[in-house]
């Protein structure tokens, strides 16, 4: 895909978007998913991990605090 200096900023977005779910759906090929919902199926699981992994985090970002 071709991003030229005349593109409108909505041929640019829209670019981007066919670009960021060709890499999911490449992702998900690496993974072993053979189908569109095997795909479907494991990107859920990745955001629902990357979710809790996020909100751990920033649990135990807020029990450390400052020692008095």
């Amino acid at each position: 895909m071709e991003f030229k200096d005349n593109d409108t900023e909505d041929e640019r977005e829209l670019k981007l978007r066919v670009l960021r779910i060709y890499s999911k759906r490449r992702e998900a090929r690496n993974a072993g998913c053979r189908t569109s919902s095997e795909a479907d199926r494991y990107l859920e699981q990745k955001r629902k991990r990357e979710a809790e992994e996020n909100a751990r985090r920033a649990r135990e970002s807020g029990e450390v605090g400052p020692s008095c």
